[in-house]
């Protein structure tokens, strides 16, 4: 996981950080518990298999439900989360396709013009120029 797009990585973070907290009730220290988890991940996404275009349209889908969700509620205090769940997916889109890479961080970015606070955090991720 430590080859991921920053942004990418700082998702993957968050999530393993959240997985760790959750309902798992591992014995051992957070360190050993994240290391875990990361390895587990690794191997999953490094096994090859064809990319699964619903899946991934599911995931777009989702993301930006969340995003609209953060945003269009005004809860400021996740704007920073809603902007690494746009760039986090711009990162993985890039790979694949880039031209929906830039389509999906625009369509989020035009979406909220006027949230300017949501607007700043999107900057602040720098992703797509």
């Amino acid at each position: 996981l430590s080859n991921l797009p920053v942004h990418l990585k700082k998702f993957w973070e968050y999530a393993l950080q959240t997985s760790e907290g959750s309902v798992w009730r591992i014995e051992g220290d957070t360190n050993e518990i994240l290391q875990k988890l990361e390895t587990i991940y690794q191997e999953i996404l490094l096994m090859p298999r064809d990319i699964d275009k619903k899946m991934v349209d599911w995931c777009l889908m989702a993301s930006h439900k969340r995003v609209e969700d953060i945003v269009i509620n005004q809860h400021r205090k996740a704007y920073d989360r809603a902007a690494l769940v746009t760039a986090a997916c711009t990162q993985a889109l890039q790979v694949i396709n880039p031209a929906e890479a830039t389509k999906f961080f625009w369509e989020i970015q035009s979406k909220f013009p006027r949230h300017s606070s949501f607007q700043a955090e999107l900057g602040r991720v720098n992703i797509v120029k």
